[in-house]
């Protein structure tokens, strides 16, 4: 198969647009279609090479997937083994036990299986893990298995059917994709069946090559045609966004326009372009260079190392391009080179090691996954970080359950309603309020969305958000009081039916939670909304790591501050001002650390395990200043038992 440099040009693009795009660079929103032209480019390569090969009868399944090994493996464990030791060194408990589970299923080529159970691409936080760009990898590797078997089963029984059982597989793919996307779960977006045409697209885009020369065509035709595919591909980068319906149609223009610029090379500037020797040197090293680089903005973040988003791009692409250039030259050519060319005993050697790093990588995933996060190093290395960790857990896992904790039949006089950040009040709340374990009910799950009539995209698959709402406004109980709240600044384009001409960030909520506190009005003697909660500032360096240690954790806690105060303030005046007309109670969370003083710590814990749950450690102090905010309102006097 012939060498196209422009072909490499075309892997510089992607992979620069998606490192701008996992950058922050807004005016490459749509960067991430850069992983598309990858797939359109994978998906052609393999099949005419595949192709090439059946028809010359040479065709081997052992040499294939010895030359993926030989590929994709040696990049893929370095980067693995990074992640893997950073983890260990900068990750508490939490954050290592969810590594863990991605670099298990990374190692068996299957990250995006795992994300697909409940990760939003999008969603503040995650875009921001280290591994979640493996995603693509995995649908990479799941064609690799499949398409292979597909191609020769088809080229046996009936070599003429390649090319339209190409076309139909493909417009089937294309067509679940967009019902999927319309739905935005994170399925649609990370499951191979629902990207299959991008790599077809390209598959065909080779079956047609190899049965047409496009070189007849006349050059200014693909000059123009070239000149269409440069811009189906760049205007989804500047035009889409996080809010777009992603994969789909939207999928397809970028796809189309890499395949033209495949399928239509010329004597032009675009091919020259494509093909010199800065665009070539990257797209060589593009693969390396894509695995290395989210890793990079992932620790940088970790270490709160603020960077603006232009500076981080031109960082992170010089510092992982390096390193992508080190892996390339010394550790993937000499790879390839053994595995294709060398003598029996360093070929089979060379690639039984590179498949060992599949086990190896799965047994220590696992192990870290099934302790919990490894909390042993602690043990050994920072025994002041395992007491860390305890006084920063959740409380509320302590002593309830997610989901559906409601006896049958409802006996409970206390229940509560809604998310994470409902969860951290369960405990202090009850206790402040005079209610007993037995005595309370909720209904809660963390990134799920409880209003009545909302039209909420799910992003986790454990616990369905949507079943548990179901039955919640199935029930047919009564209550000496009902506790509503969510994270009010957060969940963004994935609530369907907000308000459409809601002035600010909390008025869009008004008809969803008007029509809740309807719901229990005769079901509950007294109803309270828990307002806006407190974003914090200066967690990220307060984490129960490996390095932390007790003087550095209590200078830094004195730093922690309100993010957004403007924000806390538009919280109040529109919770008092809902909570007046619907004639409920409400709680502003800001109240309970600002009495004279705002107080984030006991001089010895945070009382925030991360920007938006309390620690275990301050639970005492919020049910002590439940207790005094109590007292001094008399709606919640009479409430109180």
């Amino acid at each position: 198969m012939k060498y196209r440099g422009d072909i490499d040009g075309l892997r510089a693009i992607a992979v620069l647009v998606v490192i701008a795009f996992h950058a922050g660079i807004t005016t490459f929103a749509g960067g991430y279609i850069g992983v598309d032209v990858f797939f359109v480019i994978s998906g052609y390569l393999i099949t005419t090479l595949i192709s090439q090969e059946m028809q010359q009868q040479r065709f081997s399944f052992v040499k294939f997937y010895k030359r993926r090994i030989a590929r994709l493996l040696p990049a893929l464990a370095i980067t693995l083994f990074v992640v893997f030791c950073l983890g260990f060194v900068f990750y508490n408990t939490h954050s290592f036990d969810n590594l863990g589970k991605q670099i298990f299923f990374s190692a068996f080529g299957a990250a995006n299986i795992f994300f697909a159970g409940g990760e939003d691409y999008f969603a503040s936080g995650v875009a921001n893990q280290p591994l979640i760009h493996l995603w693509s990898l995995g649908v990479e590797e799941q064609f690799y298995v499949v398409w292979p078997v597909l191609l020769l089963i088809i080229y046996k029984v009936r070599p003429q059917w390649l090319m339209p059982a190409t076309v139909v597989l493909l417009l089937f793919s294309l067509l679940i994709s967009e019902l999927a996307a319309a739905n935005a779960t994170p399925a649609s977006y990370f499951m191979p069946q629902y990207r299959a045409f991008e790599l077809l697209i390209g598959a065909l885009t080779g079956l047609l090559l190899l049965r047409y020369d496009s070189k007849q065509l006349p050059n200014a035709l693909r000059i123009a045609l070239q000149g269409l595919g440069l811009l189906l591909i760049f205007v989804p980068i500047l035009l889409l966004n996080e809010h777009s319906k992603f994969p789909g149609v939207n999928a397809l223009w970028p796809c189309i326009g890499t395949a033209l610029l495949i399928a239509f090379p010329s004597d032009s500037v675009i091919t020259r372009l494509l093909a010199n020797k800065v665009m070539v040197l990257i797209g060589l090293i593009s693969y390396p260079l894509y695995l290395y680089h989210q890793p990079m903005i992932s620790f940088l973040h970790v270490w709160d190392i603020e960077l603006a988003p232009y500076t981080m791009f031109v960082t992170v692409t010089l510092f992982t391009g390096v390193l992508a250039w080190l892996t390339y030259q010394y550790i993937e050519t000499p790879v390839r080179r053994v595995t294709s060319r060398g003598g029996l005993w360093p070929k089979r050697t060379t690639v039984a090691g590179l498949v060992l790093t599949i086990p190896v990588f799965a047994i220590a995933g696992a192990g870290v996954a099934k302790t919990d996060g490894l909390p042993a190093r602690f043990e050994v290395l920072n025994p002041f970080a395992v007491k860390l960790n305890e006084m920063h857990a959740m409380p509320f896992h302590e002593h309830f359950q997610e989901g559906w904790q409601v006896n049958e039949p409802p006996k409970a006089k206390l229940l509560f309603i809604g998310d994470s950040v409902m969860q951290q009040y369960v405990e202090p709340l009850a206790a402040a309020l005079g209610y007993e374990k037995d005595e309370i009910e909720t209904v809660t799950r963390g990134l799920c969305v409880m209003l009545k009539g909302v039209d909420y995209v799910d992003q986790i698959s454990d616990i369905p958000c949507g079943g548990l709402r179901e039955q919640l406004y199935q029930l047919d109980s009564s209550y000496e009081h009902v506790i509503i709240s969510q994270a009010w600044q957060g969940y963004g384009p994935n609530v369907k039916n907000y308000e459409p001409e809601a002035k600010n960030l909390f008025d869009r909520w008004h008809g969803l939670l008007a029509a809740t506190v309807e719901h229990f009005r005769g079901r509950a003697q007294v109803i309270t909304v828990v307002g806006m909660h407190p974003i914090i500032d200066g967690t990220a360096g307060i984490r129960g790591t490996v390095l932390i240690d007790p003087q550095s954790y209590r200078e830094r806690i004195k730093q922690l501050s309100f993010a957004h105060p403007q924000r806390l303030r538009e919280g109040r005046e529109f919770f008092e001002g809902f909570a007046a007309t619907n004639h409920i109670n409400v709680i502003h969370p800001e109240d309970i650390f600002c009495a004279s003083d705002c107080v984030l710590n006991s001089e010895q814990w945070s009382y925030f395990g991360d920007s938006v749950h309390i620690s275990k450690a301050a639970v005492p102090f919020v049910e002590r200043r439940f207790r005094q905010l109590f007292n001094d309102t008399k709606e919640f006097a009479n409430a109180a038992k």
